[in-house]
């Protein structure tokens, strides 16, 4: 099995925590660290996955979970939780 690096991407649960209305949502990803809250901006999230964010919300995206901070984790390939 392969391991996590800091550049690595793997198809990674996303949760919706909130959402800071004009900048983005707070994320947890379990993969990563279940314990930390990760904010990230809109920008960063395709329109159609953004719409869909509210509390509670799940989905995936491709995330870099070998990261040792929050600042440095990637996201890419997001993918709604029921498609």
């Amino acid at each position: 099995m392969m391991q996590a690096t800091e550049q690595n991407k793997w198809r990674t649960l996303i949760c919706v925590v909130g959402r800071i209305e004009e900048e983005g949502v707070v994320l947890l990803i379990p993969a990563w660290n279940p314990s930390v809250e990760v904010e990230i901006g809109w920008d960063l999230i395709p329109g159609d996955i953004a719409q869909l964010m509210v509390p509670r919300y799940r989905c995936f995206a491709r995330v870099n979970i070998g990261a040792e901070r929050a600042e440095d984790l990637r996201f890419e390939d997001w993918e709604d939780w029921k498609a």
